[in-house]
């Protein structure tokens, strides 16, 4: 018998509060130059935050060490401020501790993100689950790139590559919903916002799910992101020498 989607949501809410993620990545936000659009994208950043830390605070952690949250963006435009700087002012302003945030700024995108939480991760030696922040309207296409980038480990490795448990958390994630804190369940502080990127997002997530279309990926992402910070330029010249 085929399991009903809120069985199957369930299920991964009771795994979550007995196995929660070691690692949190929080997605940082690029919506745009104008004033507009840098409001929202604070705004986005703001609520990630705010639910990263109702997880780092949570009872899912009585007994176990608390988690590790990170973010590895650059800046998205020159002389700009760099996301992970920007997600990490947002997670302080909730009270986690600076010494367990761990930042860098070597990406700009939702791909190269999950590249690096991965590599974080095994050179951390991190065996529990992972987890991603994000907001609601960008689940879909978090979840084909966390697909994406571990079937190319397989397809590289074999079958056995191990792969970890992740978690794609958002303001309205069953898991969420089953969170207590001090034994009570938190109050509803998490904003719920109608996000919407508009035809940029759609074409991105299509690009995402069908692997046929990949190869428009990386013009995509230099369309949307047309600045690519200078450390990154590095890696990206390193990683030429070797390929």
């Amino acid at each position: 018998m085929e399991m009903q989607p809120s069985v199957e949501l369930s299920r991964q809410a009771e795994s979550f509060i007995s196995n929660p993620p070691g690692l949190i990545l929080v997605f940082d936000n690029f919506r745009g130059v104008s004033a507009k659009k840098k409001s929202l994208a604070e705004l986005t950043m703001h609520l990630r935050a705010q639910v990263a830390s109702l997880v780092y605070f949570s009872d899912c952690y009585k007994d176990k060490d608390k988690p590790f949250l990170c973010c590895f963006a650059g800046e998205h435009e020159k002389d700009g401020i760099a996301g992970s700087k920007r997600v990490k002012e947002h997670l302080l302003s909730f009270g986690i501790p600076e010494e367990k945030i761990i930042t860098s700024q070597t990406t700009i995108t939702t791909r190269t993100d999950i590249t690096k939480l991965h590599s974080v991760a095994k050179a951390r030696h991190i065996n529990s689950p992972l987890a991603i922040v994000t907001t609601d309207d960008h689940v879909k296409r978090t979840k084909s790139e966390v697909d994406n980038h571990f079937s190319y480990h397989v397809k590289k490795h074999g079958p056995n590559y191990p792969i970890p448990q992740i978690y794609i958390l958002s303001p309205m994630s069953e898991e969420l919903k089953q969170l207590t804190i001090d034994g009570r369940r938190p109050m509803e502080i998490v904003q719920q916002v109608e996000f919407d990127h508009g035809y940029g997002e759609k074409l991105a997530t299509i690009l995402a799910k069908y692997p046929i279309l990949r190869i428009f990926q990386p013009l995509a992402e230099k369309t949307t992101h047309p600045y690519t910070p200078i450390r990154l330029k590095r890696i990206q010249k390193i990683l030429k020498k070797f390929k």
